[in-house]
């Protein structure tokens, strides 16, 4: 997705200040059908699940050890929904519900 073009239909997501320093935002493209996680105006993750966002800022920023055939701790859970709430979406599951099957 290097040529991301804004003619296409973008919701913007609130930024968000990580305790790192760094300020996160992401936006979806409907167009594409993609969510893209922006850190300081850089690219940083795509997909067309927004689960993706929020598992890669939950590893990169709060530590979560990134397996998702265990259930994630009640730390996890919490740091999860403070990142919910920061930029409006909600957690489906997606993957960890597809392992489960």
């Amino acid at each position: 997705m290097s040529n991301i073009t804004k003619s296409a239909y973008t919701h913007i997501h609130p930024n968000w200040q990580a305790p790192s320093g760094k300020t996160y935002r992401i936006e979806r493209y409907e167009l594409k059908r993609r969510y893209v996680l922006f850190a300081n105006r850089q690219i940083i993750v795509s997909h067309i699940e927004s689960d993706v966002m929020l598992l890669w800022l939950l590893k990169n920023e709060f530590g979560w050890g990134g397996n998702i055939k265990q259930p994630l701790s009640p730390k996890d859970l919490e740091n999860l929904r403070l990142l919910e709430q920061a930029f409006c979406l909600t957690y489906t599951g997606t993957f960890i519900n597809e392992l489960s099957k």
